[in-house]
């Protein structure tokens, strides 16, 4: 008998020219020569080329080695130029060959330990000790430590005053510390040794560039452009001096030339990008400098260029992005760190604002700029007082600012100071008549201060001294406005339309007067026409949407929508507009997408956080919702919304004492909050708290008046809830009529949402007829209503009356071709049915138009399982997946289709892929958890239960989830806590029961699983199966087969099922009856011939019967229900080994791959092994068994038989004998003893 065997699975970037050369034939003795004049002119193709056919000749050149490494590294290729000067220094070349370009590789490398531990030799000449510590001293100056820097340049200086490359290093470390004039002496000196020298022309031009003189700057690059090296940055530098100078042409003209000697060059575009930035052309500048970033992400001067070019295209949340990025690489950088808490404000970051500000200031207390920015975020936080003081102190450094008295003027009268803000103002224009911000703001500062007939005279003398200006008639306008004089200011903002038609704010207000009017179709047309001339205005789009969400135009509100995300495709606010538009629509699945999108760039916003919480409450996904509400709690910690919110995520976790603790702090906040009253409500409804209902609408009605839809709502609930339905009718049609005739169900999602709980509250009462009447009330009202419709063919469903659902579900889809709802409804009907083709049908037609809605992919996945297309099911769940990448839904589809296809190990695959972007959602959790527990993962499974006890403390399925962990690991006494615990939460629960009663039942006490058994008939009746079966049980572990196949047989009869036959079976085989066992199980797999763990166990009866044809024919069976069953794999390989060797070998082996530390599959591959002729293989997989099993009898005679057949007489005696040895009993022992004797007789 084959054993059923256990489940076991177990550093610095130089930018260098490369200019080809060419060579022709050579004899070899000549190739070195020719490679060191060709290094010397700078054609280092050439050099490396003669270089390497020197070294074919003698690979043991030291000095050939040494300027390969010397071209490699001039080539940029650090890698290559250490491995053959590390290997020129080990065949013994000249020091001054290797060392400095050796050092010069590991500095470029980053390789600054190496460096810095460089041991000069004493044999060195001061020459070279100089060089060396020269590079020693840059890599200091590189890693941010100036003084260690200029120490070891002393030290170089000292060993060779002379020394080039020390006072270089000198050089540039003088001028890291704006010492130009000591730098430019140093530079000096060495050009008057060499004129050539490009790299000290290269380090002058830095250094009178910083000094201003851009001129001598240029010239100096100029003179450095002729080394056939460096050449190519001396004129990159040479472009930036242009570009500083605004010689743009010219500068242009140095880029095209690079850019044909340099392709793909990220320097090259950061380049390209200043000059177009410098132009002005802020998006061809970004486009330049995307392609520098693309091809350097860490680029950190191309992040701060690519930020100040976001700003100026008025682009903060892009702008951040990159500025973030440059911070981070160069975060000594004040002018990024200044540019980013710009971009911070206008995000209205404030509080980051003022904290980048301050550190700033403590760098350099002086920074006027930053004293403003730091007085604008504290002014947005309503640190007036403070505000004031910086701007003071800034009007105090540039008294004769205008800008900074209009600042000033600006803030004092947002303080309320009107007079000295005023006066500040009048200021500002005196000192410049034509500083229209100043006018602008004297204007609006005396409209804010209430005073009109100042704010006209201002606004009526900034318009006499610029008569031209639109913006002057438009603020005449405004003053207009406030001053209820609607007719002037429309005269004054068509007028500014007349002086510049793309004036925005001109038309916007005649916009916002047309809506005032509710003139729709007139605002539409200056929004219109804004469009025009501003495309890509996110404002205008988002307007035109909202209109045509007004007019009911749901599909052009959605097209205004796509247009403003599509041309602001990382701006936040139109894809909050879109997300908000789905959570209307009830797609908070595709609302959720949108806004998990951009949370990492926007983590701290409150409104998109807000949409993110609505829709995973919408979507039940509570525990994420919990997450999300403390990270905005800790945003906005006093706000009452977020209380209802955490009430709604706790209810929806089955804690309703918690929500209404939150409820009453929400209250606490603000005692007049109708949300947190309307939720009181309705979780006492939901309680059938008929008193605390009745007091919670009395609160609404006092607060809302007694006709407001909630009111109706709440007072149709409470009827319900007292059975009275003339009353809940009554509050359903006065909902009906609430809003007036012209009320539209299907664009007022709350009005649509109040009737349809009227509706359903008629179901949880189970008043089937009223929710139909209601329905059809609903109907009635809105007759074009696609919600109306499905709605009743939902209902019609219900109540079995198909074809009045059909018909409901048809007219909802000729309203709305596609509709998601009334295309499953017609497909539910198809499938009950069985017209599977047409099933089909109505779904594929909806996901035409919904292509990648998960509802119907799961749908058409469940189809096809209905019609044992697996394969067809996965691929729907794969697509949705695929085309719903951020959504948690399909993939809890997925993992849930792989879970019941008995694939637990690819359903944590699927479920792991997405934990840590929804870490606490129940769902989530829960369903991995199951996974673990099947795929007997009892440790993991045990923490993810942890996490989901802590979200879901009183759901007792956890618990007893908790239970079976710990029963896996072994732990019979914290499972019986984990289901003592889950009683104390339900003391009906059954499972619980159940649970302790199976524990009693192993640890074999008798008496504590009666007392368990007596509770649960109490429960659920002395007949129930529980109780059957754990009767069974009890009788079983005591060796009462009579009773328990009593039992057993009650349980069958009841229940016929797979897992009860298999009780019954074994009981009845326990009790002597193996053909009674046999009947009902033959009886039951000709009934049910897909039950292939019946097969199996049929098959495994008749192969301890003997009867091999039976129990082939079965163990076929039952792998063709279950392809993956190794033990009938084992098992069918071990009975066919006679009759069909080749097909036993395949079996033997699918099975040995799917559990190869199975020593008995390993035993039965080894056996047919043997008997397809390959004993040499079958010895070594049954030495792999016995490593498994060293004293399992039946192996050890199997080895013997294959050693007999090897010829192996003498070990395989020794392997007999031992088999053999003392008492072991195992099936072959008669036959080992026989083979043993007939080997000695040999």
């Amino acid at each position: 008998m084959i054993r059923v065997p256990s489940r076991r699975y177990g550093l610095i970037a130089v930018v260098l020219t490369v200019l080809t050369g060419t060579c022709g034939a050579a004899a070899p003795e000549n190739d070195l020569a020719r490679g060191e004049a060709a290094l010397k002119q700078g054609e280092l193709k050439t050099a490396v080329i003669e270089l390497k056919n020197a070294l074919q000749a003698d690979a043991q050149n030291p000095r050939a080695r040494a300027l390969l490494g010397q071209a490699y590294l001039r080539m940029g290729d650090q890698a290559a130029a250490t491995r053959e000067l590390e290997r020129a220094q080990k065949l013994g070349a000249e020091s001054t060959d290797v060392q400095p370009w050796l050092a010069l590789a590991w500095l470029r490398q980053g390789n600054i330990q190496r460096l810095q531990e460089l041991a000069i030799p004493d044999t060195a000449t001061s020459g070279l000790r100089a060089e060396l510590l020269a590079i020693q001293a840059e890599s200091l100056l590189g890693q941010g430590d100036p003084a260690g820097a200029e120490a070891k340049a002393s030290e170089a200086l000292k060993a060779d005053g002379e020394s080039a490359p020390a006072r270089l290093a000198m050089a540039r470390i003088q001028a890291s510390n704006r010492k130009l004039d000591e730098a430019r002496t140093l530079v000096n000196q060495v050009l008057e040794h060499d004129l050539t020298n490009a790299t000290a022309l290269n380090l002058l031009g830095e250094i009178e560039r910083a000094a201003g003189d851009p001129a001598t700057a240029e010239a100096a690059f100029t003179k450095a452009m002729a080394d056939p090296v460096i050449g190519v940055q001396s004129q990159l530098s040479r472009a930036y001096v242009r570009i500083q100078a605004n010689r743009l042409d010219e500068a242009q003209a140095d880029i095209e030339q690079l850019r044909k000697r340099l392709k793909n060059n990220p320097q090259i575009d950061y380049a390209e990008g200043l000059l177009l930035y410098t132009r002005k052309d802020y998006a061809k500048a970004i486009d330049r400098l995307t392609v520098a970033l693309g091809a350097n992400p860490d680029f950190a001067a191309a992040q701060a260029l690519a930020g100040a070019a976001r700003m100026a295209r008025g682009e903060p949340e892009l702008a951040k992005i990159h500025l973030e990025r440059a911070v981070s690489a160069r975060p000594d950088d004040l002018a990024t760190r200044r540019m980013l808490a710009m971009a911070l404000l206008q995000l209205g970051e404030a509080q980051e604002t003022e904290r980048l500000a301050r550190a700033i200031l403590q760098e350099a207390p002086g920074d006027v700029a930053t004293m403003d920015l730091l007085a604008s975020a504290l002014m947005t936080q309503g640190k007036r007082e403070e505000s004031v003081t910086y701007l003071r102190q800034v009007k105090a450094v540039l008294p004769d600012s205008a800008a900074a008295s209009a600042r000033l003027g600006a803030a004092l009268l947002g303080q309320g100071d009107s007079q000295e803000g005023l006066a500040a103002l009048q200021e500002a224009l005196k000192m410049d008549p034509t500083f229209q911000g100043a006018a602008e703001q004297l204007v609006l500062g005396a409209v804010r201060g209430g005073e009109l007939d100042r704010a006209l005279e201002a606004a009526l003398d900034y318009r006499k001294r610029e008569p031209g200006s639109a913006r002057a008639q438009t603020l005449l306008g405004v003053v207009y406005l406030q001053r209820k004089e609607t007719a002037a200011a429309s005269e004054a903002f068509r007028k500014a339309l007349d002086l510049d038609p793309t004036d925005l704010a001109a038309s916007s207000a005649l916009a916002a007067m047309a809506l005032q009017d509710k003139d729709l179709e007139k605002a539409k047309g200056y929004f219109t026409a804004s469009l025009k001339h501003h495309p890509e205005n996110a404002q205008v789009l988002i307007m035109l949407a909202k209109l045509a969400l007004a007019q009911n135009d749901q599909a052009g509100a959605k097209s205004y929508l796509d247009d403003a995300v599509a041309r602001n495709p990382k701006a936040l606010e139109p894809r909050l507009y879109l997300a908000a538009y789905h959570l209307q629509r009830g797609e908070p699945a595709q609302s959720l997408e949108i806004v998990s999108g951009m949370q990492a760039d926007f983590p701290k916003n409150t409104a998109l956080l807000g949409v993110m919480v609505d829709a995973q409450i919408a979507l039940k996904q509570y525990g994420a919702a919990k997450s999300t509400l403390q990270e905005l709690s800790g945003l906005v910690p006093d706000d009452p919304k977020i209380r209802v919110a955490r009430a709604l995520a706790d209810a929806g976790l089955g804690d309703s004492e918690q929500a209404k603790r939150e409820l009453e702090q929400a209250l606490v906040l603000d005692e007049t909050f109708v949300p947190a009253i309307n939720l009181l409500a309705r979780l006492a409804i939901a309680e059938k708290d008929l008193a605390g209902a009745e007091r919670r609408l009395q609160e609404l009605k006092n607060r809302l008046g007694s006709t407001h839809p909630d009111v109706y709502l709440i007072e149709g609930q409470v009827a319900q809830l007292k059975g009275d339905s003339s009353a809940a009718n009554e509050a359903f049609q006065d909902l009906l009529t609430a809003e007036g005739a012209g009320a539209d169900f299907d664009t007022d999602s709350k009005l649509w949402g109040a009737a349809e709980q009227l509706v359903l509250g008629y179901l949880r009462n189970d008043d089937q007829s009223g929710a139909l009447q209601a329905a059809l009330d609903l109907r009635k009202r809105q007759p074009e209503s696609v919600r109306a419709h499905t709605l009743l063919g939902i209902l019609y469903l219900r109540d079995q009356k198909t074809d009045d659902a059909a018909q409901s579900f048809r007219k909802a889809l000729e309203l709305e071709p596609g509709n998601v709802a009334a295309s499953s409804g017609l497909a539910s009907i198809a499938i009950q049915a069985k017209d599977y083709v047409g099933a089909k049908t109505y779904y594929e037609e909806s996901l035409k138009r919904n292509p990648s809605n998960v509802g119907i992919l799961a749908s058409l996945a469940r189809l096809a399982l209905i019609q044992e297309d697996q394969a067809a099911a996965q691929r729907y769940l794969d697509e949705a997946v695929k085309l719903n990448p951020r959504q948690l839904q399909p993939r809890l589809y997925l993992g849930a289709y792989h879970l019941k296809q008995d694939n637990p190990e690819e359903a944590i695959r699927v479920l792991s892929e997405v934990r840590s972007d929804f870490p606490q959602d129940v769902s989530l959790l829960g369903l991995l958890a199951e996974s673990e527990l099947a795929f007997k993962r009892f440790e993991e499974a045990r923490k993810t239960l942890e996490q989901l006890a802590r979200l879901t403390p009183n759901d007792p399925k956890v618990s007893i989830a908790i239970a079976r962990a710990e029963v896996g690991l072994d732990h019979p006494d914290k499972a019986e806590q984990a289901l003592e615990q889950a009683l104390q939460i339900d003391p009906k629960s059954i499972a619980a029961l159940s649970g302790l009663t199976r524990l009693a039942i192993a640890k074999k006490s008798v008496p504590d699983a009666k007392s368990r058994i007596v509770e649960l008939k109490k429960i659920v009746g002395a007949e129930h199966p529980d109780a059957l079966l754990l009767e069974g049980n009890l009788a079983e572990s005591q060796g009462e087969w009579g009773a328990a196949l009593s039992s057993y047989q009650a349980l069958f009869d009841q229940t016929p099922s797979t897992a009860n036959l298999v009780w019954l079976a074994r009981a009845r085989m326990q009790s002597g009856d193996t053909d009674g066992a046999e009947r009902l199980m033959a009886k039951w797999v000709e009934q049910h011939p897909e039950d292939g763990l019946i097969q199996f166990q049929l098959a495994q009866l008749y192969m301890n019967l003997k009867r091999t044809d039976d129990a082939i024919v079965h163990f076929e069976r039952a792998l063709g229900s279950n392809p993956k069953n190794v033990i009938a794999m084992n098992n069918l390989a071990w009975l066919i080994q006679d009759r069909d060797p080749s097909k036993a070998l395949d079996y033997a082996r699918q099975a040995y791959a799917a559990a190869p530390k199975s020593a008995d599959i390993a035993d039965t591959l080894a056996m047919v092994l043997l008997r397809n002729g390959d004993a040499r293989e079958a010895r070594r997989v049954i030495d792999k068994a016995l490593e498994i099993d060293a004293d399992n009898g039946s192996i050890l005679f199997h080895k013997a038989q294959i050693l007999r057949e090897g010829d192996d007489t003498r070990e395989a005696t020794q392997v007999l004998e031992s088999a053999l040895k003392g008492d072991r009993q195992f099936p072959e022992r008669s036959e080992a003893e026989a083979l043993l004797k007939s080997l000695r007789g040999r």
